[in-house]
């Protein structure tokens, strides 16, 4: 049986994934995976500590110069199985571009005009952090 403080301890390593990736911080997103942890990214996989940072690295560095900016990850439906030692987690994790990058601005008629991001793409990646 899972814990309250294992569903919680499960769940906040979850939570630094998606913060840590979004703020570009390479080494604390890299810590959330095991020491040989691999990210099965749809382009390529990024195997070990070394990869995973290198992988956020030239993420934050592409955004950057992207239009969207803006970029946020979260998990839904984490669904949890096994025991202590054996747990596996099988959350769905989602990105999504532009969404807080909408400007709105006043019209000489008074109507507000909405600037959206040109991109506002939703993609999935299968990943399942697992810290040691």
């Amino acid at each position: 049986m899972i814990t309250a403080n294992e569903r919680l301890e499960i769940l906040a390593l979850y939570a630094e994934y998606n913060r840590s990736i979004d703020a570009g911080d390479s080494s604390a997103w890299a810590c959330t995976f095991i020491q040989e942890g691999v990210f099965h990214h749809p382009a390529q996989d990024f195997a070990g500590r070394e990869q995973l940072e290198s992988f956020v690295k030239e993420r934050t560095s592409k955004m950057a110069m992207h239009s969207c900016i803006e970029q946020r990850h979260w998990n839904d439906a984490i669904s949890l199985e096994g025991a202590a030692g054996a747990i596996r987690a099988n959350p769905r994790c989602w990105c999504a571009a532009g969404m807080s990058t909408t400007s709105l601005k006043l019209t000489q008629a008074g109507d507000f005009d909405a600037a959206p991001c040109e991109s506002t793409d939703t993609i999935t990646a299968n990943a399942v952090p697992i810290r040691q």
